[in-house]
Formats: structure tokens, sequence, C-alpha cells
């Protein structure tokens, strides 16, 4: 016999895993190496389709796309990388490396909506990236692709990350850091297993500078559960030490400078930004919740992969949860989401990092379930979809042509709109029924997936008008910019203000009223005259002495109190729930300032008539 012939190779740990999923298996779900390259080509173009292309075309949301497309603004206008600033006041409420990433896309592709929202759109695809390559290393190829897909096409990602916030870079960093931290966990040798640590600190610190101290915290508990689980606990005194000191070496150059330049900085941001905000009850406008406040968001922001669910959990129950990787999802997933529900503060967006290993968990389970051939748990959930798209298409069709909505949630020529969408649940509906009736469990499952893609994209474009009355005021102020001039002295509350400042591209905003999230910053003597009450607006609209503009650009509804107080404006517009009134200074017939501030008090009252001209 020929030795070549009995030399049996022993296969890989890779190949097994791939000897499962061959063409004869019943599930089908085998990829070939030819097709690799292809779905990534698919995957990318997806991603460009439904991330990249739409960014331009909504308008920005108030207060956090203006908020954080005003800072990085401000930082290009002056220069100043250190000291984050709103409407030239100190606002230290975060770091500043989101500003930046910001900053330099508005320096490349200019002062627009695409620059602003590019950088979240890229930190949710790499975080799909570190997610399907992490599954890719310690799994299978077909998971990791499912997985990258299940998070991309999350409601709740996609919301986010075609949206102008923090919470899908500091997402991005979490994600990079927990997955350096597994890979490390899992390698054997001490000069790789060290490399990865330091990886995993830089990723840690950057994630400080994006939001602070829960890029510690995510870890931290994350991996302190999870070794414990893998009885390797000791190996909590022993893996911080390098990663600890990267993410020191990452912070402190900022962290020193921001304290020389602001002393008072890190008490603010620690105290008030993190204890307060965690801890305290009395948390007002700090975003308060109760402690299941999270969940809805949990559930909704999953969809359409909620209704999977069931079936990813009959995947797993059969061996799953002694994978190394699924107990480390799970611990990623579980703990995470009990400290922000702690939180007596509490968004929406802070369960963002829970999503990718929702995504790896419910990617996993319904791949076991294929191997298994048990397909009815995933059917279900695609009839669930194609029965909920198919009840939502009706009703909103009813509420447009029965007039069943209390106001009516069109305008008359706003009907494409309405077509659009209700056509994005059709599409929805009838991919949904198609997944549910096919027989290969892997074309059920990509179908099942593309089904929502119609109505993500549509979101974009098909919001009634009335939804962008008090939230979208970039319209509006941009109709009128070009009537205020530079040395008009311009004002508005503390929630429109970012806006007004970034669309007029000033950072001098008058603050009418309460100060809110700019109140700390208002508090400084070099910002003594930024805020103003009403009764001391109307005195400077009322002095004689008076020689500039004077523009106040509020909503509607506070309009509608402060005319009361206020003398007559000059000019005043009214549209999509905001007001622009201007206030010239008081002239008498000759153009000369009036001499009669005291009748200019009783302009707006019926009768009056200008006093006639003595002299020559």
């Amino acid at each position: 016999m020929n030795d070549k012939r009995a030399i049996q190779m022993v296969p890989s740990r890779k190949e097994q895993q791939d000897d499962d999923l061959r063409p004869e298996a019943e599930t089908g779900i085998f990829i070939r190496s030819r097709l690799k390259i292809t779905l990534g080509l698919i995957m990318f173009a997806g991603y460009c389709l439904l991330y990249l292309a739409p960014l331009p075309f909504r308008p920005l949301h108030m207060p956090d796309e203006t908020r954080y497309a005003e800072i990085p603004r401000e930082m290009l206008e002056t220069g100043d990388w250190v000291v984050p600033r709103l409407n030239g006041l100190r606002y230290f409420e975060k770091p500043v490396l989101g500003y930046w990433l910001t900053a330099v896309s508005i320096r490349w592709f200019g002062e627009n909506r695409f620059s602003l929202r590019l950088p979240s759109a890229l930190a949710t695809g790499l975080s799909a990236m570190l997610l399907a390559l992490l599954v890719y290393r310690y799994g299978q190829a077909c998971t990791a692709w499912l997985g990258a897909a299940v998070f991309l096409t999350s409601f709740q990602v996609y919301a986010l990350g075609v949206f102008n916030a923090l919470d899908p870079i500091f997402s991005l960093f979490v994600t990079a850091s927990l997955v350096c931290f597994y890979v490390a966990f899992q390698t054997g040798s001490r000069r790789a297993k060290r490399v990865w640590l330091a990886l995993f600190g830089l990723a840690c610190g950057l994630g400080f500078l994006a939001k602070g101290f829960l890029a510690f915290a995510i870890p931290v508990v994350t991996i302190g559960p999870f070794l414990v689980w893998e009885k390797r606990w000791k190996d909590m005194f022993t893996l911080p030490w390098i990663p600890l000191g990267i993410s020191l070496a990452v912070i402190l150059p900022w962290a020193i400078m921001i304290h020389l330049r602001e002393p008072d900085y890190w008490r603010h941001f620690i105290f008030v930004e993190h204890l307060k905000r965690f801890a305290s009850p009395d948390n007002k406008g700090l975003h308060s919740g109760p402690l299941w406040f999270l969940l809805p968001y949990l559930i909704g922001g999953a969809v359409p992969w909620t209704f999977a669910v069931p079936a990813a959990l009959r995947g797993l129950r059969n061996g799953g949860w002694r994978d190394s990787l699924i107990r480390y999802a799970l611990c990623w997933f579980t703990f995470p989401f009990l400290l922000v529900s702690a939180s007596k503060g509490k968004l929406g967006s802070y369960i963002l990092p829970c999503f990718a290993p929702i995504s790896l968990l419910i990617a996993t389970g319904l791949i076991q379930s294929m191997k298994e051939g048990d397909f009815k748990p995933f059917r279900a959930a695609a009839w669930t979809c194609a029965a909920i798209a198919g009840l939502a298409g009706p009703v909103i069709t009813a509420i447009y042509f029965l007039n069943l909505a209390r106001l009516p949630i069109f305008a008359s020529d706003e009907t494409w709109k309405w077509a659009a969408g209700a056509a994005a649940l059709v599409a929805w509906c009838g991919i949904s029924l198609i997944s549910a009736r096919v027989k290969r469990m892997a074309l059920s499952v990509g179908l099942f997936g593309v089904a929502p893609v119609a109505l993500m994209l549509s979101a974009h474009f098909v919001l009634p008008r009335q939804a962008f009355e008090s939230r979208f005021p970039e319209a509006f102020v941009t109709r009128y910019a070009g009537a205020i001039h530079r040395e008009a002295g311009v004002y508005s509350t503390n929630y429109l203000a970012p806006a007004v400042g970034w669309i007029l591209k000033r950072s001098d905003i008058g603050i009418l009223g309460r100060g809110g999230e700019l109140q700390y910053g208002l508090n400084y003597p070099d910002a003594a005259g930024r805020q103003i009450q009403t009764h001391e607006l109307r005195r400077q609209i009322g002095d004689r002495k008076r020689s500039k503009v004077i523009i106040l650009l509020v909503h509607d509804r506070r309009y509608s109190k402060l005319s009361k107080a206020l003398l007559k404006a000059t000019r005043l517009e009214k549209a999509d729930g905001f007001v622009f009134a201007t206030f010239e200074p008081h002239m008498d017939r000759s153009g000369c300032i009036d001499l009669y501030p005291r009748l200019a008090l009783y302009r707006n009252l019926p009768g009056y008539a200008y006093p006639k001209k003595e002299g020559p």
C-alpha cells in the first residue's frame, strides 16, 4: 500500500463544522466557497442601499441631530478641539470623540445631512462586520452572514444607524472591545493574547472618549459573569492590566488637556452626568423611567426578528448553551441590559450595544433549527409578520379614506406618501407570505429578512407633513435665514437654539426662558447676557435707544403665550409649528429713532397714530 494513501488527514474544527452542512443535508444551507464572495457583495450592496443612500433625504431631527451637528461645526469654526461647546456655551454632557468624527466628516463632505449621519452609518456597518468576523472565527460561515443580516435589519439598529447620534459610535467600540476580549480569551499563544488584550483596551479607551464610563461598565458586567460561568474566575485578576494600561494611555492626553482648560469638567461629568443620572431618585430632566422602561424598546427594536425568537430558542435548547460563544453572547446581552435598566435615567437608545449579542443568538438558534429540520416555529414567525403587515395596510387605508383619525394624518397633497407607505406594507406582507411557504429553509430566512426593507427605506420619505411640526425646523429656519442680518439679535428657546445656530452658522443665539441642557454653560460669567426672560425681552424691544433688529424664533405654542407679553412684531411668519418674528427699531416717519418711546408701547392698539413731526 502506498504510504501517501495510507495517511489520513485529521479534519480541522472548521472542516468538521462545514461537513455538517454539505449539499446532501436536508437543510440546504451549505455555503459553497465560490458563493462567499457573491454573498459578501450582496450584503455590502444591501448595506449601501439601506444605510448610505437615504442619509441626505430626511430633514434633521431636533434636538439630538441638530445638537450633534452644531457642536462639531463650532469645533471647526473655532479650531478648539478640546472643549465641547454648544451655541458658544460649555457643554459637558459627553466627551469629544463622537464630535471629532462628525467634524472630520463635515470637513471632508461639507456641512450637510450626509456628512452628519455618515459616522453613525459607518459605525453600524463596522459593528456588523466585527460580529460576523467573530462568529466566522469560532462558528460557521452561514451563522456569521445571518448574524450580520439580523443585526443590520433590526428596526432599532437601523433607526439609530441612519441618525446623527453618539450611540452607534459608542456601540461600535463596545462591540469591538468585547470581540477582542473573546479572541484573547480563546487564544493560547501568550503573544497573541497580549495583542488582543491591548486591542481590547484600545477599544475601551475610545469608547470612553465617545460616551464615558459605560465603555468600562459594560465589558465588566459582561466578562465577570462569563469568566465565573466558564470556571476561570481567576483570570479576572490577571487579564485586566494590559487593557487598563492601554485605555489610560488613550484617555489621559485629552483628559489632562480638558482639566487644564476647564477644571470643573470632571466634577460635572462624573457626578452629574453619571452618578446622578444613574442613581439619583430626584432625576428630573434626566430621562427617568421605571425598571421595565427599556423592555418595549428591546422587543420592538428587534422587529422583524422578534417573531423568530421562539424558533431560535428551540434551536439553542439542544446543547447550544454549552458552547462558550453562546454563553458569552448571553452574558453580553443580559447583564448590560440589566445595568442600563437599573439606571434612574434611561433612553431607548441605551440598549443598542445589546443588539449584537441578540443577533448572534438568533442567528445561531435559527441555523441549529435548520440543521435539525425543525421548520415550523420559523414558518409561524413568517406567518405572523405577514399577518401584521397585511392588517396594517387596510387599517391605514381605512383611516385615510374614511377620515377616522381625530386629525387627518396626511394632507390632501400627500396622497403619494400614503400610497408609498401602503405599498411598502404590502411588499412586507407578500414577501413574508412567500417566506412562510417556500420549502428551502435558507431561502425562507433570507426572504424573511428582506421583507421589511421596502418599509425601512420608505420611512425616510413617507412621513406626513404634520409629523415634521415642532421636530424638524430645518426647512422653516432656512426659508427666513436670508432675512436675518448678521448683526441682528436672535433669540430662541434652549430646545430650538442648537438648530437655529446650525442653520444660521451662528453660536451666539440668545436663550429665552429656561436654560435646559444649556444651563450649565449659561452659569459661567463669560455667558452673562446670553439668557433672557420674557420681561427683559419686552424691555429690549421697547428700548428707544435700540438700533439693531431683534429676531425671535420659537415654537408656535410658545409664541401664543409670549405674544400676550411682547409688543407687536414688525413681521410675523408661522409654518410647520414654528414662528419667525421680527422687531425693528422704533422709527418715526423721517426714519429717525422714535422720540416718543412711551407712545410706542401702544402701537399695537387700534387707533394709534404717529405723532406729528415738530421743527424743521
